[in-house]
């Protein structure tokens, strides 16, 4: 795909792009700070790991799917 024949589509992947990025990221703020996962009194639980590992899995995934999209 060259990007310089069509500017619009190099905008549209910008676009797709930073959308992908910000529903993660609301996903986990919500996930995290609003339903408490995030935090942990003195030992965390296992819901706190379980929140962790999800948002680690989910990160790996999203950098994949960025990657893999740039790259077509």
């Amino acid at each position: 795909m060259k990007f310089e024949d069509n500017p619009r589509l190099f905008l549209l992947l910008i676009l797709q792009s930073l959308s992908v990025i910000l529903i993660w990221m609301i996903t986990h703020v919500m996930t995290g700070i609003y339903l408490g996962l995030g935090f942990y009194e003195t030992v965390p639980g296992w819901k706190n790991y379980l929140y962790y590992l999800f948002l680690l899995v989910t990160f790996y995934l999203l950098v994949k799917y960025i990657k893999r999209k740039w790259r077509t």
